[in-house]
């Protein structure tokens, strides 16, 4: 039996601290609320997983696997066991025996639905052909893979998925042809785009994809995921730059999470969303669904919403502007005249009451489980407002105290250098633009004065 057509899920599948088995659980009845149907278990530093793989999981760690496969039976979602085995040499017969007994227990467990992955491995290890020899060395692997696991449960119908060492790019590379004509028709291949982290998956690359993997291909969707370099980045907003047409011919579709098992529901809400009625899309009404479904308290979806306007960038969202209302205030402080300053510093005055506000509220959300994934952003956020405050109260100073040594020491108490430095990013740092603005502008009228 072939993977299941039309996958609609989420694979756990980041560099990172995996999820608690808590937010698993709490993670998969989501899904099932969402109308989705597949949760793939593949986190890159659960030891069992990947690195230590030939050691096998913990007894307390089988436990704890097979009672979210239940609580998933229980609400309709599949829930796949993967290995990654970091360093395996397929070409070993050892290796590949250990391979297939390292997966055993996951069918001794209930598991029905197994995924084997050889993505971001090195290859030299063992091989020094090229693309078509890797692509054979893996399709013997994986072959040798489905028939013992099919053999372990007597022809027990089963749901397998493979994930290539190249997933992305060219569709029509000699490796991914290779691997369409060569791996067993009923094992799945996941892709995960034109790019590592796709900005568009369009109708026409997943026809050529699917193509030469002649099965309908698994899109392996690194959104929201933020690991690595988009660490600074929480990837709050909702899904886009994926076309309807895509479903015609793609087997499914699974979001890989962020690192914050809460809010990423909030992305995998609009992926449901998507999923669910590709031609009817609306990412806008998608965004305010997902806001009711994660948050739902009016006043607090109003403080996330904020937040994410705030923290747009992402491999979706490119180039994404800032908010209009802070490169204004920058605008009026640059372009005020001695007699405009005042007014301009009251405006900035009353953007930093907004953000505070904002703030505030992302305190006290009524769902804490997002109050601690949201927290390293919100406090950047309010580092950055309380610099702007600082700059605005020496802008202020500078225009009616005519007096250096003040407007001097109010100066020193703005450290933007630390603050633009922190790890985790907001606006893009226009809020740091906008207190170096009045800076300049008390500067200016200090000498002015």
């Amino acid at each position: 039996m072939s993977a299941p057509q039309q996958l609609r899920g989420v694979v756990e599948g980041f560099y990172g601290p995996p999820y608690r088995h808590d937010q698993r659980v709490r993670l998969v009845r989501f899904l099932a609320d969402v109308g989705m149907n597949t949760y793939l278990y593949a986190p890159k530093d659960d030891l069992g997983h990947r690195r230590a793989w030939r050691d096998g999981h913990l007894a307390t760690e089988w436990q704890r696997l097979a009672e979210l496969r239940q609580v998933g039976a229980s609400v309709g979602v599949d829930v796949w066991f993967g290995l990654s085995p970091l360093h395996l040499d397929p070409t070993d017969e050892g290796d590949r025996e250990r391979l297939i007994e390292v997966f055993k227990p996951a069918l001794d467990h209930g598991f029905r639905h197994l995924c084997l992955l050889v993505d971001d491995m090195p290859s030299e290890e063992w091989t020094e052909g090229g693309e078509q020899e890797l692509a054979r060395v893996h399709a013997e692997l994986v072959n040798e893979w489905s028939s013992r696991m099919r053999g372990h449960v007597d022809q027990e119908p089963l749901g397998l998925l493979f994930v290539p060492l190249h997933y992305e790019g060219d569709p029509t590379r000699p490796h991914v042809r290779e691997l369409g004509r060569l791996v067993d028709p009923d094992v799945g291949i996941c892709w995960t785009g034109p790019e590592v982290c796709s900005e568009h998956l369009s109708a026409d690359h997943t026809a050529a994809i699917s193509a030469s993997l002649r099965r309908p291909v698994v899109y392996w969707d690194n959104h929201p995921v933020n690991d690595g370099a988009m660490r600074a980045d929480p990837h709050l907003l909702p899904l886009m730059g994926r076309e309807p047409g895509l479903a015609a011919h793609a087997g499914g579709l699974l979001a890989n999470l962020a690192i914050e098992p809460e809010a990423s529901l909030l992305a995998v809400s609009t992926v449901a969303d998507f999923l669910a009625d590709p031609d009817g899309y609306d990412r806008d009404s998608a965004w305010r669904s997902a806001l009711e479904r994660v948050v739902g308290d009016a006043q607090d979806a109003a403080a996330v919403d904020a937040l994410a306007r705030l923290t747009p960038r992402s491999p979706l969202h490119r180039g994404a502007p800032p908010p209009e209302s802070i490169t204004e205030a920058i605008e009026q402080v640059r372009a005020a005249t001695p007699d405009e300053l005042p007014a301009a510093a009251a405006a900035v005055y009353r953007l930093v009451d907004d953000l505070g506000v904002v703030v505030q509220q992302l305190g006290r959300l009524r769902n804490r489980p997002l109050v601690s994934d949201l927290r390293p952003w919100a406090r950047a956020l309010d580092a950055q407002r309380v610099c702007v405050q600082q700059s605005c109260a020496a802008l202020k100073r500078a225009i009616h105290a005519h007096d250096n040594d003040v407007f001097s020491d109010q100066l020193a108490a703005v450290e933007l250098g630390s603050v633009r430095a922190a790890p985790h990013r907001v606006a893009d740092a226009v809020l740091i633009d906008l207190a170096w603005a009045c800076l300049h502008a008390a500067e200016r009228a200090t000498d002015a004065s």
